[in-house]
C-alpha cells in the first residue's frame, strides 16, 4: 500500500496505481473503509444506478454490463459519459465533507490495452458539473485495475450522478466504485437491531500495526443531541480489540455512534469513521392497573382515570410491509415524553384475518401473508409496540380502521397503479366479489358481518390478560353506511361486537363509535341508549366539524363544509357537541379531534400556527365537558409540527390524571326534542343557543335529557282496572332548575312536566331567551350564576384543578370569579407555581383574581389547601 505521505501527491498517487494493477492498499499502513458504495463487487447498487447516456451520445454509450458492472463506451477525444443515481437517493454534501481522508476507488477492466488521460466529476441536482478530478491510468486487456483516487471537489448541492471522462476513446467495465476512508482504526459492522433483544453490545474493531491502545467512545448522534454517553479503554492484541458496554450504559431510545481513536493523537486517521446502532429501550414488563367501568366514570386502581392520547397509524400505513422496530421505540419514548397516556392503534383487519377464517395462530397465515409480499412478523411487532407502550405507562387501545375491500391498497399487499388497468388487484381484499372494484365494508351483509365479529373475537383473545390494553372499539372506525345510520342496526351490531369481544375475554372494556363518520349526536342510539354489552363511548368531534353556520365564503375553500364562522367555532363548536353527547351515563372520550380543517378555519395561519390552536382547544374543551380524555389525530408524519405536543401535551396529561370534571351531580337540567331546530351533518344545532347561555353564566355541569330519554327511562304505565294511569319515575325535582324547550315536545313530556315539582322555565324560541332572563330565573331558583367573568372565559372546574379557557372575546387581562364549594381556605397556583390567590370559595366569588389570557388559550390552575 501506498504510504501516507504519498496522499497529497493526487496525481503521483493515480499514476503509481495505474502503473500497478496488483497493488493495494498496505495492511500495515492504513485500512480502507467503505464510506459509500455506489457499484458494489456483485453489482449492486446501494443509492440506485440508473444507467444511460449524459451529454451527447455520439460520443458513446453507457449501460449495464452482463456481469453487472456498468460499461462505457467513449469515441473520440475528450468524451465523457455518466449515470444517474436514483432520484430518491442522492448523495448529501454533507456526509462527505470535512473528512480528509476520503478517497475514490475503482475496479476497471479494459477491452484493450490503453494509457489515458481519465476524469471524474459528480452530476449535479440541477444537471449541471462539478468540478473534474482528471489523471493518467493505464488499464490492461482483461485485467481487473483496481485504481484510487483522490476525492472530486465535493460541491455545495446535493450529487445525483457520477460522470467518467477519457482523452481518447475507451471501451471498458466499471466493476465496482466507491468511496472509501482510509485510517490507522477501523470498527466492525453491528447489526442495526443488536440492542433489540440482547442487554450488552460488544463493539470491536482492526487496527494497524504498532497501535497498542485504542479509546472505543459512545455519542448519540447531531440528529439525537451530540452528547457523550460514555466510552472505554481496549488493548489492541493482533491487529483487534474490543470492549462491552451494557444496554444501561448508553442513552435510551438514541442513536449511538461509536468511534475508536488512538489516545492522544489528533491525527485523523487515528479517528476511525463511527459506526451507529440504536440503543432500544430495554423491555421491563411492567403490568398496568386494569382500566374499569363504574358509576359511568373510568376508573384505574379505584381512581377517576383521564388521559391526553392521540391516533397511531403506523401499523395501517407502512408496518404491514415490514418491521421497524426503531420507529416504534422512538415513538413510544416520545410519546411518554409528551404526556401521552393512551394511544388508539388503527389497523386493517385484513391482516389478522387475510383469508376467511385464517388468523395468525394459523400454520397458513404466515404463508398467506408473504404471498402478499407482506411481514409476516406483522403480529409480533404489534406486541412489541404495546409492551413498549405499557413499559412507558402507556395504554392502547385496538381500532379496526379499514377492512379488506380493497383490491389495490397498497399497504396490504396492492399496487395502486394497476387500477383501472384492468388488471385484477393483489391486496388482501376477500371480501371483494370482483377483485378489480373496491367495495365498502357492508355489516347488512353476513360473510362481512361474520369478518368483522371473528377478527374482533380473535383480538379480544389474542389481548386476555393485558391490562395495558384500554379496550377495543366497536364496531369499526366511523361507520358511515346506509345501513348503519338506522339506529336499531347499529344498536344490534355493536351488541354482537361487543359479546364477540367479551365472550374471550369477559373483562375487555368496548367503546362505540356512533353512526355518520362516528360524530352523530341527534340519534337516540349513539346517545343514550346504550347497546347491551357496551361500556363507553368514543365519538369523533373535531373543532372544524361543529354545529355552527358557514362562513360566506365557505364555497372558495379546500372543504367547504368546513369553512365555518372561527369565532363562533372556538367559543361553541365542541361545547355544543359534547353537551348534545353528554346524555350518555357511560365514559366518553374524543376518539379522533384535533387539527383536521385548520387550512378552512384559519385559512390566514400558518398550518403549524393554526394546529397549535385547535390541538389546545379541544383538550381545554374536552376536560371542561367531563370527558374521560383526548385522542388526537395525528401530528406524526414527517415534516408536521410535533412540538404541538410537547408544547399543551404534559400540561393536559397532569389535568386529565388528576381526575375528570364531574358532571354527574348537575343543578340545571335542559329538556327538549333534538329536532326543535333541523338536525345537520347527524349533529343537533339545538342546543346552540343554550350552550351559548350557559358557558356566559359559568354554570357548572348541565344535564341534556332530550324528551326520548325521559319517555324510554321515565314513562311508566300500569293498568288500575280498566284505566290505564301514566306517571313519570324520573323525579326532575332533584334539579333546582329545570328548562324547557317546547318546540316539537313530546305531548306526553309536555303532561308529565305539568305534574312535576321542578322550578321550570319553558321556552318556545331560543331567540327570545337572554342573559338577563335566564340568569334570573336561576338566581331564583337557587342556582350560583357568574356574570362578572368576561363571558367568553369558559370556566371547568376539576377535583384538583381550575381550568380557564377565552373561547371568545379579546385577550388580555380580565378578572375572573370562579364558582366553587370548597370547605376553608386553599390557594390557587398557576403552571408557573405563583400563588394567584388565597382565601375561601366565598372570597373567591367575590374578588376574584387577575389572568392574562389570549384568546383561544388556556390556564390551570392547581387547588391547594385543605378542604374539599
Amino acid at each position: 500500500m501506498i504510504s501516507n505521505s504519498i496522499f497529497p501527491k493526487a496525481f503521483a498517487l493515480a499514476a503509481l496505481l495505474a502503473l500497478h494493477p496488483g497493488l493495494g492498499i498496505a495492511a500495515d499502513e492504513t485500512i480502507a473503509i467503505p464510506k459509500q458504495v455506489i457499484l458494489g463487487a456483485s453489482g449492486e447498487t446501494p443509492i440506485g444506478l440508473w444507467p444511460g447516456v449524459y451529454g451527447d451520445s455520439k460520443s458513446g454509450a453507457v449501460e449495464r454490463d452482463a456481469s453487472g458492472g456498468i460499461a462505457i463506451k467513449l469515441n473520440g477525444p475528450a468524451a465523457r459519459m455518466g449515470w444517474h443515481f436514483n432520484n430518491h437517493q442522492k448523495i448529501k454534501p454533507g456526509s462527505l465533507s470535512g473528512d480528509p481522508s476520503l478517497r475514490f476507488r475503482l475496479l476497471m477492466k479494459s477491452a484493450a490495452d490503453v494509457g489515458v488521460e481519465l476524469s471524474f466529476g459528480w452530476i449535479l441536482e440541477d444537471g449541471s458539473l462539478g468540478e473534474p478530478l482528471k489523471t493518467n491510468a493505464v488499464l490492461k486487456t482483461g485485467e481487473s485495475t483496481e485504481m484510487l483516487f483522490p476525492m472530486p471537489v465535493i460541491p455545495s448541492k446535493e450529487i445525483a450522478g457520477l460522470v467518467v471522462g477519457s482523452d481518447k476513446p475507451l471501451e471498458a467495465v466499471i466493476r465496482q466504485a466507491e468511496i472509501v476512508s482510509l485510517r490507522h482504526l477501523a470498527l466492525d459492522s453491528v447489526p442495526g437491531n443488536q440492542l433489540l433483544r440482547n442487554d450488552s453490545l460488544k463493539v470491536s474493531g482492526r487496527a494497524t500495526p504498532g497501535i497498542g491502545e485504542v479509546e472505543i467512545a459512545a455519542a448519540t448522534t447531531p440528529e439525537d443531541g451530540d452528547k457523550p454517553v460514555g466510552s472505554k479503554r481496549a488493548k489492541v492484541e493482533q491487529g483487534r480489540f474490543s470492549a462491552v458496554f451494557s444496554k444501561r450504559e448508553l442513552a435510551e431510545c438514541k442513536t449511538i455512534r461509536f468511534t475508536a481513536s488512538v489516545r492522544g493523537s489528533t491525527d485523523p486517521l487515528d479517528r476511525s469513521p463511527g459506526i451507529d446502532v440504536f440503543a432500544y429501550p430495554e423491555i421491563r414488563g411492567l403490568k398496568l392497573r386494569p382500566v374499569t367501568v363504574k358509576d359511568g366514570r373510568l376508573l384505574a386502581g379505584g381512581k377517576p382515570f383521564g388521559f391526553v392520547g392521540l391516533n397511531y397509524t403506523a401499523f395501517e400505513l407502512g408496518l404491514s410491509n415490514g418491521e421497524n422496530d426503531e420507529l416504534l421505540a422512538r415513538d413510544a419514548a416520545r410519546f411518554h415524553d409528551w404526556g401521552i397516556r393512551v394511544v388508539r392503534i388503527c389497523l386493517n383487519f385484513g391482516m389478522i384475518q387475510p383469508e376467511e377464517g385464517v388468523f395468525p395462530d394459523n400454520p397458513q397465515w404466515k404463508d398467506i401473508i408473504r404471498s402478499h409480499h407482506l411481514t409476516p412478523a406483522f403480529v409480533d411487532t404489534l406486541d412489541y409496540f404495546m409492551d413498549l407502550c405499557q413499559d412507558k405507562g402507556i395504554y392502547t387501545l385496538i381500532d379496526w380502521h379499514e377492512a379488506p375491500v380493497g383490491p389495490y391498497r397498497y399497504f396490504v399487499g396492492g399496487s395502486p397503479q394497476d387500477d383501472g388497468t384492468g388488471k385484477p388487484g393483489a391486496a388482501i381484499a376477500w371480501l371483494c366479489a370482483d377483485m378489480h372494484k373496491k367495495v365498502s365494508l357492508d355489516l347488512s351483509n353476513p360473510k362481512h358481518l361474520n369478518a368483522l365479529l371473528s377478527s374482533h373475537a380473535w383480538m379480544a383473545r389474542h389481548l386476555k390478560g393485558r391490562t395495558g390494553v384500554l379496550g377495543i372499539e366497536v364496531p369499526h372506525n366511523e361507520p358511515i353506511e346506509a345501513y348503519m345510520a338506522v339506529q336499531a342496526n347499529w344498536s344490534r351490531i355493536v351488541s354482537d361486537c361487543c359479546m364477540a369481544i367479551k365472550r374471550e375475554d369477559p373483562d375487555r372494556l368496548t367503546f362505540s363509535q356512533g353512526a355518520n363518520w362516528a360524530h352523530d349526536t341527534e340519534g337516540w342510539a349513539y346517545t343514550w341508549l346504550n347497546p347491551f354489552g357496551l361500556d363507553g363511548q368514543g365519538p369523533h368531534h373535531y373543532i372544524a366539524n361543529g354545529p355552527v353556520p358557514l362562513r360566506p365564503d365557505a364555497s372558495k375553500s379546500k372543504e367547504p363544509w368546513m369553512a365555518r364562522d372561527a369565532d363562533k367555532t372556538f367559543a361553541l363548536s365542541l361545547p355544543s357537541l359534547f353537551f348534545a353527547s353528554m346524555v350518555w351515563r357511560q365514559p366518553i372520550y374524543n376518539g379522533e379531534g384535533g387539527q383536521h380543517g385548520s387550512w378552512d378555519i384559519l385559512p390566514d395561519l400558518a398550518p403549524a400556527a393554526a394546529a397549535d390552536y385547535m390541538y389546545e382547544a379541544t383538550l381545554a374543551q374536552s376536560y371542561a365537558a367531563g370527558l374521560a380524555g383526548h385522542l388526537n389525530w395525528t401530528l406524526l408524519s414527517p415534516g408536521e409540527d410535533t412540538h404541538i405536543y410537547a408544547k399543551h401535551g404534559p400540561r393536559y396529561a397532569k389535568l386529565f390524571a388528576a381526575g375528570p370534571v364531574d358532571g354527574s351531580n348537575a343543578e340545571v337540567a335542559l329538556v327538549q326534542n333534538t329536532d326543535a331546530v333541523e338536525p345537520s351533518n347527524g349533529q343537533n344545532y339545538s342546543v346552540v343557543p343554550y350552550v351559548d347561555l350557559f358557558l356566559s353564566l359559568h354554570l357548572g355541569p348541565v344535564h341534556y335529557l332530550p324528551d326520548d330519554y325521559l319517555i324510554f327511562n321515565g314513562l311508566s304505565r300500569r293498568s288500575e282496572g280498566l284505566e290505564q294511569v301514566s306517571g313519570s319515575s324520573i323525579d326532575l325535582s332533584k334539579y333546582k332548575a329545570v328548562v324547557v324547550d317546547t318546540r316539537n315536545l313530546d305531548a306526553r313530556v309536555a303532561s308529565l312536566l305539568k305534574g312535576s315539582k321542578a322550578r321550570i322555565l319553558r321556552i318556545d324560541d331560543s331567540k327570545s331567551l337572554n342573559l338577563e332572563d335566564l340568569s334570573a330565573f336561576l338566581e331564583q331558583s337557587g342556582v350560583s350564576v357568574d356574570r362578572k367573568t368576561p363571558p367568553g372565559i369558559q370556566i371547568a372546574v376539576g377535583p384538583r384543578n381550575i381550568l380557564l379557557y377565552r373561547g371568545a372575546g379579546q385577550g388580555g387581562k380580565s378578572r375572573v370569579y370562579p364558582i366553587l364549594s370548597r370547605q376553608g381556605t386553599f390557594a390557587l397556583i398557576d403552571e408557573a407555581g405563583q400563588v394567584v390567590f388565597t382565601g375561601t370559595s366565598a372570597r373567591l366569588r367575590e374578588n376574584g383574581f387577575e389572568v392574562d389570557l389570549d384568546k383561544w388559550r388556556s390556564l390551570i390552575l392547581e387547588i391547594r389547601g385543605s378542604g374539599s
